[in-house]
């Protein structure tokens, strides 16, 4: 007796253990991304009490004389502010190197009808039932993770224009007009991570969406299955 349906089979199954690859490595990307962004807020509160130690160590004095008389300022170095922000803007861009990146290998992987190549079919070992909950168990986690992990990148972005914004504006006494500062803080986060977050959504969904159509797949299987060999539906 012929099984038609077998190559079926082992492809969906080859296919199954190449995604439950492929999420493993998704996942030490959101893994890694949660870090950097966690460091980089870290970083960013730290830039404050650094450019302070720096005014301190390498204060610069101005003498300033005029017909009215003469007037000392004391400021900062020049450098301070790229200095004691660095860390902060190396954490930053190596947190998006890896979003951009694992968005990147998703959309190659994507446009390949997600191959499964020469992956072993290991992933009935377990089980297919067992296989779709472990990968949708790793989708659900790298969601999650990345999502939260948007909560320090938008507050180290708003801490970090705000401290950009004061030191350039330190010299101005600008009374009413605080709101600068709130400003100064909002329009790098609109520009920066409103894009990223929603880089992360497609990414996580593109994730979802390959598991649902593995699972349709795996679904579509068993019907037939029973429909040919017991001739009920499932």
């Amino acid at each position: 007796m012929s099984t038609p349906s077998a190559p079926s089979i082992a492809a969906v199954d080859r296919g199954l253990a190449s995604f439950s690859d492929r999420i493993r490595g998704a996942a030490r990307r959101s893994y890694w991304f949660s870090w950097l962004s966690w460091g980089f807020v870290f970083a960013v509160s730290a830039c404050t009490v650094l450019l302070v130690l720096i005014d301190l160590e390498f204060a610069v004095t101005v003498t300033t004389t005029t017909a009215s008389g003469t007037s000392t300022t004391t400021t900062g170095p020049w450098w301070g502010l790229p200095v004691a922000v660095a860390p902060a803007v190396a954490l930053l861009a190596l947190a998006i190197r890896e979003l951009l990146l694992a968005r990147r290998e998703e959309l190659r992987w994507v446009a390949v009808g997600g191959s499964p190549g020469t992956a072993p079919a290991s992933a009935s070992e377990g089980g297919w039932v067992t296989a779709v909950q472990q990968a949708q168990k790793t989708v659900t986690q790298i969601k999650n993770e990345t999502e939260f992990s948007f909560l320090p990148l938008f507050l180290g972005m708003l801490g970090l224009g705000e401290i950009a914004l004061g030191v350039s504006l330190s010299g101005l006494n600008l009374g009413l007009f605080s709101f600068v500062w709130v400003i100064g803080g909002a329009v790098p986060v609109c520009l920066l991570v409103v894009p990223l977050y929603l880089i992360a959504r497609r990414w996580t969904r593109g994730y979802q969406a390959l598991l649902d159509h593995q699972v349709s797949e795996l679904s579509r299987l068993e019907a037939e299955f029973l429909w040919r060999f017991t001739g009920s539906s499932a």
